[in-house]
Order: C-alpha cells, then sequence, then structure tokens
C-alpha cells in the first residue's frame, strides 16, 4: 500500500511519506542574544531607575499620590523617577528586601547564595537601577554579559558582582581580618559586629583630596565619650607574627596631658600586656605602643601632627620592627628585642613576656562609663576605613591604602554594585559619591538575554520503492506532461536533492537541502537526519497543533 496523504485537494502522489512520530525528538538548546540600550531612549523599554534610603517610609496622600511633606527640591530620597513615576525610596527598599537584607538566608534572598569571598553584596545609601524588559530577558541574563559605558566602564562576572574595570587592584594588600569603613551607618539597624556600641555620630567620611572634594561615605565621629569594641576577629597579635593597622584620622586637639585612645586591643589604660595600642597624644601626636611588661615596652611616636585634615596611618609589627607611617611615608620605626619571637629570645637569654592577649579590639575609649577609663582617656576626632591584617603591608600596599583621589583606591575595591541575571536588574551601588547618579549621564549598555532554541530533529526513512518519481523537467517529453519512456521502467533510479516538511495540510513548513545529490537506489533502504531549529512559538504550535506529522 503506498504512502499517501489525503487533503481537501485529494490525494498527493508517492513523492510524500508520512513520518512516524517516534522517528521525531525534540532537544532544547540555550543561545544567547545581544541586546544594546542607550541613554534617553525611549524605544528600548528599559528602566534606568534611581534609588535612595530614608530613614522611614513617608506616608502617601491617597488623593494626590505624593509623599506628605515631599519637597524634591530638598531631599533627593523623595524624588520620582521620571521613567515609571516611581520614589526613589520605594525602589530603594524593594531592591533591599529582595536581595540585600537576607542576603545569607537561602529562603529569603532572590538572588543567587554567591560565595562570600567572592561577592559583594551590601546596598549603601543610593543606587541606580538598571531594569532589563521581561521581552528583551528570556529565560536569563548571562552571567558576566552586562557592559556599561560612559562615565565608567562597568562589566558584571560570574558572581554577581558589577566591576569598574577602571580601578587597578594590583597593590591592594588583600586578605585583611577586619574591616570597618562604617560606610552602611546611614542606618544604624546594620550595626551588628560590635559589642557594645554608644554615644558615637556616624556623619560624612573621608574627602577626596582632588576633583569635586566630597565625602566618601561615613565616618565615625568620637565626641569624648563614644566607645565601640569587637571581638569579630580572626588574627594572631603575638611575638611569632606580622601585623598591621591601617585607618584614616581626622582628630580634633587634645589638650590633656593623658593620652586619648584610638585603637587599642588592651582592657584599659593601666594594662601592661597587648599586642597593639594607638593613642593621640597631649601634642596631639600619634603614639604606637607594644607591651609585654612596663619594662618591655615599645614606643614610637610621630612628628608634630597635623589634626585639621584626614590622614591616613599604618602601624604594623615586621619581624622586631615596629613602623609608623603618616600619608604613606615612614614616619618611625624602632627595633626591640622585645619583639623577636620566642625561640630567638630564648638564645639571647632574654625575658620572655608574651604581648598577646584575650581583650578586645576596642575603639575611641576603654570602657563606657567605667573607672578604668578616665574621661580624659577618650577620643575626640572622626575615625574611618579602618583596616587590620595579619601581615605586614609593603610600600605599594600602603599607597594604595593611602589614596584619597578621586576615583583612587580608598575603598580597596573594584566592585561597585550587583547583577542580578535571573531578575534582570543592575544595580550600582557605592559609598563612592561618583556613582551616585551612574544612569544620569550619556551611556551605553549592553547584556546577552539566554532563550531556548528548540531543535527537531525528524529521521526520514526512504525504503525501498519510495520516490521513484522525479519533478524534473527534463524527464518530460515535448508535451510537458508524459514522461520520458526510460523514466518508467523498473531501473530508473532519480536522485534525491531535496526533502521536505509538511503538515498534514501538506503545506510546506521546511526544507533541506542535500549537499550533494544522492541516488535513490531500488536495492537498498536508506535514512536521512532532518534538524530544523525553532524558537519558542514555534516549538508550542509543533505541541499544539503536531504540525510535522
Amino acid at each position: 500500500m503506498p504512502n499517501i496523504i489525503k487533503d481537501k485537494n485529494g490525494t498527493h502522489p508517492q513523492v510524500f511519506k508520512r513520518v512516524d512520530r517516534s522517528d521525531t525528538k525534540i532537544t532544547p538548546i540555550q543561545i544567547n542574544k545581544t541586546f544594546t540600550a542607550t541613554s534617553g531612549s525611549t524605544s528600548d523599554n528599559h528602566l534606568a531607575l534611581y534609588a535612595n534610603y530614608v530613614g522611614s517610609i513617608p506616608e502617601i496622600n491617597p488623593f494626590t499620590n505624593e509623599a506628605y511633606f515631599f519637597n524634591s527640591n530638598l531631599d533627593s530620597a523623595f524624588r520620582k523617577n521620571p521613567d515609571n513615576d516611581s520614589y526613589a525610596f520605594n525602589i530603594y527598599y524593594s531592591i533591599n528586601h529582595l536581595f540585600y537584607k537576607y542576603k545569607n538566608d537561602a529562603y529569603k534572598n532572590h538572588g543567587l547564595m554567591t560565595p562570600l569571598d567572592k561577592s559583594t553584596k551590601i546596598l549603601y545609601q543610593s543606587a541606580s537601577v538598571f531594569s532589563v524588559p521581561q521581552t528583551q530577558m528570556g529565560l536569563t541574563i548571562k552571567p558576566g554579559s552586562f557592559i556599561y559605558s560612559g562615565s565608567f566602564n562597568l562589566h558584571s562576572d560570574t558572581y554577581e558582582n558589577i566591576i569598574d574595570s577602571g580601578i587597578v587592584t594590583s597593590s591592594f594588600p588583600g586578605d585583611e581580618i577586619f574591616y570597618e569603613g562604617f560606610n552602611e551607618y546611614f542606618d544604624t539597624s546594620r550595626i551588628t559586629k560590635y559589642v557594645t556600641s554608644s554615644n558615637v555620630i556616624f556623619t560624612n567620611g573621608v574627602t577626596t583630596s582632588n576633583g569635586d572634594k566630597k565625602s566618601i561615605g561615613y565616618s565615625a565621629y568620637f565626641s569624648g565619650s563614644g566607645y565601640m569594641e569587637t571581638t569579630e576577629y580572626d588574627a594572631y597579635f603575638d611575638r611569632d607574627h606580622d601585623y598591621a593597622l591601617s585607618f584614616y584620622l581626622y582628630s580634633g586637639s587634645n589638650t590633656s596631658t593623658v593620652n586619648e585612645l584610638i585603637i587599642g586591643k588592651v582592657k584599659n589604660n593601666v594594662s601592661e600586656q597587648y599586642p597593639f595600642k594607638i593613642e593621640l597624644s597631649g601634642s596631639n601626636q600619634l603614639v604606637f605602643s607594644i607591651s609585654g611588661k612596663e619594662s618591655l615596652k615599645n614606643q614610637i611616636t610621630s612628628s608634630a601632627f597635623v589634626s585639621s585634615s584626614w590622614t591616613h596611618v599604618v602601624c604594623q609589627k615586621t619581624g622586631s620592627t615596629m613602623e609608623m607611617y603618616i600619608n604613606s611615608s615612614l614616619h618611625n620605626s624602632v627595633t626591640s628585642n622585645t619583639l623577636l619571637s620566642l625561640e630567638k629570645l630564648n638564645n639571647f637569654k632574654t625575658s620572655s613576656a608574651a604581648i598577646n592577649n584575650t581583650d578586645p579590639i576596642k575603639f575611641g575609649s576603654y570602657q563606657e562609663n567605667n573607672s578604668s577609663s578616665p574621661e580624659n582617656t577618650r577620643f575626640h576626632g572622626y575615625l574611618d576605613e579602618v583596616r587590620i591584617y595579619n601581615k605586614a603591608l609593603t610600600q605599594s600596599h600602603i599607597n594604595s591604602l593611602a589614596d584619597r583621589t578621586e576615583g583612587g583606591t580608598l575603598l580597596q575595591t573594584n566592585r561597585v554594585g550587583n547583577a542580578f541575571h535571573n531578575n534582570g536588574l543592575f544595580v550600582v551601588t557605592s559609598p563612592d559619591y561618583r556613582y551616585e547618579n551612574a544612569l544620569s549621564y550619556a551611556y551605553s549598555a549592553s547584556y546577552k538575554s539566554t532563550i531556548n532554541v528548540f531543535e527537531f530533529a525528524t529521521l526520514c526513512k526512504v525504503e525501498q520503492g519510495d520516490f521513484n518519481l522525479t519533478t524534473n523537467y527534463s524527464a518530460l517529453k515535448d508535451d510537458n506532461q508524459t514522461y520520458l519512456s526510460h523514466m518508467t521502467s523498473s531501473t530508473f533510479e532519480p536522485y534525491l536533492t531535496t526533502i521536505g516538511l509538511y503538515n498534514q495540510y501538506a503545506e510546506l513548513l521546511a526544507i533541506g537541502k542535500l549537499a550533494n545529490p544522492v541516488k535513490n537506489r531500488n536495492n537498498i533502504d536508506m535514512n536521512f537526519l532532518v534538524r530544523v531549529d525553532l524558537d519558542q512559538d514555534q516549538f508550542a504550535s509543533i505541541e499544539d497543533d503536531n504540525e510535522f506529522d
């Protein structure tokens, strides 16, 4: 029985043959498509949104849809986004709830759970949000495909970071065991690492030394009563290990005869055993000391200390040497047997008093409202960008830490936001004021969406005797209707050049051309594998209508 297809137009000849459904296979394949958006465009449907923190969410007037006490000229946090008329604070709290507030909770976080050492997810006081429309996002955004070109050159990586490629990280010390930049404390509910934190005011941070000379994030102001302490660090502060402290200082004037505590791993002002204590003297000089006991105390002092501007300080122990750097210049150093390793001390038959202790690290005061912390030992001034390392720093490291030029390495990171690829959101956020309105400048952005393409594979079987006709006009007689006599003999073997796939209505859906004509021999069976790529809609049509039949 020949294979035939019947439709409204009648019966078709044997050049058609049904494809058994078991001889078909559909395989999904993911491909990427590049999209580009430019600033000011109204045709690509991308949204450029501002996000700003407010201390408390204002009430919205239901009649005007405006925030009560709203004044766009006074507070940018209450401004509306021109692209969709949303409030900046609403955008802030939305992305905070989705991606940042529960970043370490897999059940509540909508972003990826990325390794803590590979990803930084902190939503600072403001952010610029680039939103991709669903129609151009596909299944997801390909990780690492986001590129921003404009005032900055930004790109995403596979760990959901947005990277500023203009920031060179080769001189970063890295591996800090403690960091506090106070940059999240516009929201004091985020202060979590301190056993005690009181009477400290969080205000404008280190200013850049050139450009707009604005503050980078926040700093901590100690007014003579502030106090902070923490045990959240993991380091060896002893004679056998090197360590370094880096910070920025903006001091008031200490006019007392007693040193004010800036930073110390020490219990109180009379303790004799500690790995480091950094103080401000009554003559406004920095004092860095390490002590095993009073008779084994080593101390270095800076030259006259200028207190009227932000100053970068590094105090470190390297081997048996103490060093103090101010604004990247070595100001003082001392080498002492007190700091030698225990082995060397024994060889020298020198006392082996230890310098390590179990005390927390304290900032600004020894202890709040306690007789062991007299009032005149409490620091008056600003502290910012505190870092502690379990190694000694090189000159290159110190130069990098001390760089507070605009666009410099003060923050010690090139991560300036996050790319939430599965959600089609790119969030640029940083304490650096230059990124505050990143999407308000001229820019172009590109990304690659990920979509499914379905490969429809059909096994077309040509059995003996099948497809023994030809549609070539050269096979016809002069009447253009009758085949030449040798074309109708049993030995005639036409060549196959084209395979077409039709639906049940004999409508051509796909056509494939063979690379070379293949002789259709009468004595063997032949199989041809035809592959067709389909998009989502075409695939759905096949599933619903069984088109290829």
